[in-house]
C-alpha cells in the first residue's frame, strides 16, 4: 500500500486498505505528523510502515542499491497493478516557468505532477 496524497485522513485508512503482514509505504507528507494516527491494524495484523526517505536500509549490509524496489516498481507499473495515469495534471511551455512553480505553490491541492513541455530540437 503506498500512500502518496499528505493527507492525514488518507494515510488513516491504509493500514486497513494493505495486506496482513504488508507494508504501507508512505511518500506523502502531511506537514504536521501528529495528524497522522495509527489504527489497531499495525499491531493486530502485524504490518510495517516505511516512511519512503529511508535511508536507514542503506545500513544493512544486504541492501542492493534498492534495485529490488526499482525492479517491483516497474514490473507494477508494466502490468498495469501500478496506474500512473493522472499523476501529472499540468503542462507548460519552459517560457512559463514562473506560472507553473506559482501553480504549485499556491494550488498545491489541484497539482498533482507537472511537465515542461521542451521545443524539439
Amino acid at each position: 500500500m503506498v500512500d502518496s496524497t499528505g493527507s492525514a485522513g488518507v494515510f488513516a485508512d491504509c493500514p486497513g486498505l494493505a495486506a496482513h503482514g504488508g507494508t504501507v509505504v508512505v511518500l506523502g507528507d502531511t506537514g504536521s505528523p501528529a495528524e497522522q494516527h495509527l489504527t489497531s491494524d499495525v499491531i493486530m495484523r502485524g504490518l510495517s510502515i516505511v516512511g519512503a526517505h529511508d535511508s536507514h536500509s542503506m545500513l544493512k549490509p544486504a541492501w542492493d542499491g534498492d534495485r529490488s524496489i526499482h525492479e517491483l516498481f516497474f514490473a507494477l507499473v508494466t502490468s498495469g497493478r501500478f496506474n500512473l495515469g493522472g499523476l501529472n495534471t499540468h503542462t507548460f511551455e519552459p517560457s512559463a516557468c514562473a506560472d507553473a512553480y506559482a501553480l504549485a505553490n499556491e494550488r498545491r491541492g489541484d497539482t498533482m505532477g507537472i511537465l515542461f513541455e521542451w521545443p524539439q530540437a
